[in-house]
């Protein structure tokens, strides 16, 4: 049922190939796609679950060290 709830889908693995391939022209698209992976995990894992407190805390140390860049 991931593919009725998530519209736009994003992984990791596919944000690295990306960069490999020179596909992002610059650090705030890479950003856009990280956040779209946490935001997807968060949207179709039960909130308070193990998934969607791993996907929040991933986020706000993501967001820690972009803030860096």
């Amino acid at each position: 049922d991931y593919p009725q709830i998530i519209s736009n889908m994003m992984d990791l693995g596919t944000i690295k190939r990306r960069i490999e391939r020179g596909a992002y022209l610059n650090a705030h698209l890479v950003a856009e796609d990280v956040r779209l992976v946490w935001k997807n995990c968060m949207t179709y894992n039960l909130e308070g679950s193990d998934f969607w407190l791993l996907a929040k805390s991933y986020a706000r140390r993501f967001e820690d060290r972009y803030r860096k860049v």
